[in-house]
């Protein structure tokens, strides 16, 4: 789930490419997709090193897989009809479910993986996106606030 959670975040930058937003959130937005591809390659590494991870077995029932999908569907529709203040404010929310739920996947993961070096990365990811959440949290307070 991991993997697949990164998968979407490396390239959530992409939406940007489209729209015209603020500076504030353009740069919040290309270091979440930064930090997603660069552990989007770290996964893949440790699997190509280690055969028996696999990074596409969620291990999910199919109607959660179907469900999923869904959300996943509606967002992007979403984020890509809205503008302005409601299309940053729709991607500063999915970003922040997005990072809170990578962080406790990853946390998660590193809390069961025995080889060092993949949990160290693990508790680095979960870290680095628990940050990333926190300033997502706090640009949405400083623009989105009443006063």
């Amino acid at each position: 789930m991991l993997f697949g959670l990164l998968s979407d975040e490396k390239n959530v930058s992409k939406l940007l490419i489209i729209k015209r937003e603020r500076p504030e959130l353009r740069a919040l937005i290309n270091e979440i997709s930064e930090r997603a591809g660069k552990a989007h390659k770290e996964l893949e590494a440790f699997a190509k090193s280690d055969r028996t991870l696999n990074l596409k077995d969620q291990g999910l029932p199919s109607a959660e897989v179907v469900t999923r999908n869904a959300i996943a569907k509606a967002r992007a529709k979403e984020l890509l009809t809205e503008s302005g203040k409601e299309f940053e404010l729709r991607l500063l929310l999915a970003q922040n479910e997005a990072l809170t739920y990578g962080a406790y996947l990853a946390a998660t993961a590193a809390a069961n993986d025995t080889v060092a070096n993949r949990r160290q990365a693990l508790q680095q990811l979960s870290s680095d996106l628990l940050q990333l959440q926190k300033k997502t949290v706090d640009l949405l307070l400083k623009n989105y606030t009443s006063r």
